[in-house]
């Protein structure tokens, strides 16, 4: 099973959806409330480049290794819940990773002329 075996890993993802969605509250609030843009900012700065990059760094192969293993085992006999909701976990899972290199790799390739630019 996926959410066993990747432990503090997947508390880590769901920490960071909900970084993702306190980001887009912050996001409407500072539309509304400019002077709450400074916080707005500050959880952009980790989400999108100091804490993402290095979680998703750490993460990424236990990850898709976790998720490899349990589309190797999968078991649609049991009815618990917990076990039907993993197998599914890990097929979406195997799906998003698999086309992560492919997709970095294509946005490299797109933006190759920015590559000089101290932004990119």
């Amino acid at each position: 099973m996926t959410i066993p075996n990747l432990g503090l890993l997947f508390y880590m993802l769901l920490g960071m959806f909900t970084l993702v969605l306190l980001h887009l509250i912050l996001f409407l609030l500072a539309k509304a409330l400019p002077k709450t843009k400074c916080f707005s900012n500050k959880v952009s700065g980790y989400l999108y480049w100091n804490g993402s990059i290095r979680f998703m760094m750490e993460g990424y192969m236990d990850f898709y290794l976790f998720a490899l293993f349990n589309v190797k085992e999968l078991d649609w006999k049991e009815s618990f819940l917990g076990v039907q909701m993993s197998n599914y976990f890990s097929i979406i899972m195997v799906c998003v990773l698999s086309t992560v290199p492919f997709m970095l790799t294509v946005a490299y390739v797109k933006y190759v002329g920015s590559w000089h630019s101290e932004h990119f």
